[in-house]
């Protein structure tokens, strides 16, 4: 009977060594509640550092497309001063060769009437190098004022005087003392004309 009961009380220590091992212990609970509360705090801080690389790319893109748009507007001006710098240089330099076409007009309106075919030679040469002249400007988009019948516009015109008319309307042209010229829309240089006026 001893020997039951030694038998027994082993059963019960060995029930209650079996009963300890299955209850979790306190510190077990403690050590899980922590990871869990590490791996929530290192979700948050991975959100929050991706929130900021967001922002970061965001604002590296505005200030990309910023300093292209910047680039473009750059080569725009660049290119429009230089297209204005051409032309101006142009303008300058057919400013300088007017005064060389009006002098062949001038010289043809003052032909001597008798001419030898020696001297016709002369003057049709002269006509192809005054119409070459011409041709040039022409493909630099210069081109005559009208004068001939039109109304005077002070924009296009610069009266030399005002007189009266027979058969003419107030303020129409009646004579060209020098032609004008347009250059694209810019007058560079205006036609000096005389004006006719009521008595």
């Amino acid at each position: 009977m001893t020997q039951e009961k030694r038998t027994g009380e082993v059963d019960m220590q060995d029930m209650g060594e079996t009963a300890e091992m299955s209850v979790p212990s306190p510190q077990a609970e403690v050590t899980e509640g922590t990871t869990e509360s590490v791996a929530v705090q290192e979700t948050a801080r991975l959100v929050k550092e991706l929130e900021e690389m967001k922002q970061l790319v965001e604002d590296l893109r505005g200030k990309w497309l910023r300093a292209v748009a910047d680039l473009q507007n750059a080569k725009k001006r660049h290119e429009k001063e230089r297209a204005e710098w051409v032309r101006s240089a142009n303008e300058s330099l057919i400013l300088k060769l007017l005064p060389i076409l009006d002098d062949f007009g001038l010289a043809f309106e003052n032909l001597p009437p008798e001419r030898t075919a020696e001297e016709e030679k002369w003057i049709e040469g002269f006509r192809l190098i005054d119409k070459k002249l011409g041709t040039l400007l022409e493909s630099e988009g210069v081109k005559p004022i009208e004068t001939k019948g039109q109304e005077f516009d002070h924009n296009l015109h610069e009266a030399v005087s005002y007189e009266p008319a027979d058969g003419c309307r107030e303020g129409e042209i009646i004579a060209e003392l020098r032609k004008g010229y347009t250059m694209g829309d810019k007058v560079i240089r205006p036609a000096l004309v005389r004006v006719a006026r009521e008595e």
